[in-house]
Protein backbone atom coordinates (compact mmCIF):
# COMPACT_ATOMS: atom_id res chain seq x y z
CA UNK A 1 0.00 0.00 0.00
CA UNK A 2 1.39 3.52 -1.31
CA UNK A 3 1.44 6.18 0.89
CA UNK A 4 0.46 9.50 -0.81
CA UNK A 5 1.78 13.28 0.17
CA UNK A 6 -1.95 14.13 0.19
CA UNK A 7 -2.65 11.32 2.65
CA UNK A 8 -0.46 12.25 5.04
CA UNK A 9 -1.69 14.17 8.44
CA UNK A 10 -1.54 17.68 9.18
CA UNK A 11 0.47 18.22 12.91
CA UNK A 12 -2.01 19.23 15.34
CA UNK A 13 -2.33 22.87 15.56
CA UNK A 14 -0.56 24.70 18.21
CA UNK A 15 -3.47 25.93 20.86
CA UNK A 16 -2.67 28.78 23.12
CA UNK A 17 -4.55 31.85 24.48
CA UNK A 18 -5.16 34.49 23.17
CA UNK A 19 -2.88 37.91 22.77
CA UNK A 20 -4.17 40.57 25.80
CA UNK A 21 -5.26 42.88 23.51
CA UNK A 22 -3.03 45.66 24.81
CA UNK A 23 0.31 43.89 23.03
CA UNK A 24 -2.09 44.77 19.64
CA UNK A 25 -2.64 48.16 19.93
CA UNK A 26 0.63 50.46 18.83
CA UNK A 27 0.59 53.68 20.41
CA UNK A 28 2.92 56.58 19.14
CA UNK A 29 3.93 59.79 20.65
CA UNK A 30 2.17 63.27 19.94
CA UNK A 31 2.86 64.43 16.05
CA UNK A 32 6.40 66.27 16.41
CA UNK A 33 6.02 67.81 12.64
CA UNK A 34 6.75 71.63 12.16
CA UNK A 35 4.46 73.66 11.09
CA UNK A 36 6.00 74.40 7.90
CA UNK A 37 6.36 70.76 7.19
CA UNK A 38 2.39 70.68 7.43
CA UNK A 39 2.24 73.34 5.27
CA UNK A 40 3.60 71.70 2.23
CA UNK A 41 2.01 69.39 -0.10
CA UNK A 42 3.38 65.36 0.33
CA UNK A 43 5.74 66.30 -3.45
CA UNK A 44 7.25 68.99 -1.85
CA UNK A 45 7.96 66.99 1.40
CA UNK A 46 8.94 64.50 -0.25
CA UNK A 47 11.53 66.50 -2.27
CA UNK A 48 12.49 68.36 0.91
CA UNK A 49 13.46 65.14 2.67
CA UNK A 50 15.34 63.75 -0.72
CA UNK A 51 17.41 66.71 -0.78
CA UNK A 52 18.24 66.76 3.08
CA UNK A 53 19.39 62.96 2.93
CA UNK A 54 21.43 64.00 -0.48
CA UNK A 55 19.60 61.16 -2.14
CA UNK A 56 19.71 62.72 -5.74
CA UNK A 57 23.64 63.98 -5.51
CA UNK A 58 26.73 62.09 -6.43
CA UNK A 59 29.00 59.82 -4.22
CA UNK A 60 32.23 60.73 -3.47
CA UNK A 61 33.37 57.52 -5.69
CA UNK A 62 31.28 58.39 -8.59
CA UNK A 63 32.37 61.93 -8.89
CA UNK A 64 36.22 60.74 -8.86
CA UNK A 65 34.97 57.92 -10.88
CA UNK A 66 33.82 60.30 -13.61
CA UNK A 67 36.92 62.77 -13.92
CA UNK A 68 39.03 60.11 -14.93
CA UNK A 69 38.97 59.63 -18.43
CA UNK A 70 38.29 55.98 -19.32
CA UNK A 71 40.43 56.28 -22.62
CA UNK A 72 44.07 57.65 -22.08
CA UNK A 73 45.39 60.19 -24.86
CA UNK A 74 47.66 58.50 -26.45
CA UNK A 75 51.37 59.93 -25.27
CA UNK A 76 53.08 62.37 -27.31
CA UNK A 77 56.91 61.45 -26.55
CA UNK A 78 58.71 58.84 -25.12
CA UNK A 79 58.74 59.67 -21.62
CA UNK A 80 54.85 60.23 -21.52
CA UNK A 81 54.85 57.01 -22.98
CA UNK A 82 56.83 55.53 -19.75
CA UNK A 83 55.25 57.60 -17.05
CA UNK A 84 52.11 56.60 -18.25
CA UNK A 85 53.27 52.66 -18.47
CA UNK A 86 54.39 53.04 -14.63
CA UNK A 87 51.23 54.22 -13.53
CA UNK A 88 48.91 52.12 -15.22
CA UNK A 89 51.57 48.87 -14.15
CA UNK A 90 50.95 50.35 -10.48
CA UNK A 91 47.53 50.84 -10.66
CA UNK A 92 47.11 46.89 -12.13
CA UNK A 93 49.35 45.84 -9.13
CA UNK A 94 47.51 47.21 -6.47
CA UNK A 95 44.40 45.78 -7.72
CA UNK A 96 46.16 42.30 -8.23
CA UNK A 97 47.67 42.83 -4.57
CA UNK A 98 43.88 43.42 -3.24
CA UNK A 99 42.43 40.05 -4.91
CA UNK A 100 45.14 38.28 -3.43
CA UNK A 101 44.57 39.64 -0.03
CA UNK A 102 40.53 39.22 -0.30
CA UNK A 103 40.98 35.41 -1.63
CA UNK A 104 44.00 34.88 1.15
CA UNK A 105 40.66 36.19 3.80
CA UNK A 106 38.07 33.65 2.37
CA UNK A 107 40.65 30.57 2.28
CA UNK A 108 41.17 31.27 5.64
CA UNK A 109 37.48 31.54 6.37
CA UNK A 110 36.90 28.35 4.25
CA UNK A 111 39.86 26.74 6.22
CA UNK A 112 38.14 27.76 9.55
CA UNK A 113 34.96 26.10 8.62
CA UNK A 114 36.12 22.99 7.29
CA UNK A 115 37.77 22.21 10.96
CA UNK A 116 33.99 20.96 12.12
CA UNK A 117 34.31 18.29 8.82
CA UNK A 118 37.58 16.47 9.73
CA UNK A 119 36.94 13.11 10.57
CA UNK A 120 37.26 12.90 14.78
CA UNK A 121 39.61 10.02 16.16
CA UNK A 122 37.51 6.63 16.05
CA UNK A 123 39.62 5.33 18.64
CA UNK A 124 38.85 5.31 22.67
CA UNK A 125 42.59 4.62 23.49
CA UNK A 126 44.44 7.70 24.63
CA UNK A 127 47.51 6.21 23.97
CA UNK A 128 46.63 5.45 20.06
CA UNK A 129 45.47 9.34 19.23
CA UNK A 130 48.41 11.01 20.89
CA UNK A 131 50.50 8.50 18.64
CA UNK A 132 48.60 9.39 15.38
CA UNK A 133 49.34 13.27 16.32
CA UNK A 134 52.72 12.74 17.17
CA UNK A 135 53.72 11.04 14.14
CA UNK A 136 56.41 8.38 14.25
CA UNK A 137 58.70 8.66 16.46
CA UNK A 138 62.31 9.74 16.27
CA UNK A 139 65.26 7.22 16.31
Amino acid sequence: HHVHPGDLPYATPVLRAASPSGSINTEYGPDETSQSDLDLSPEEFEEKVAMSLGLHEQREHEISAESKSLLLPKPKSAAEEKLMFEQVMRSLRWHVQQLEENEMIESMLLQGSRIALETQPSSDNVDAIMQTMMGPPLS
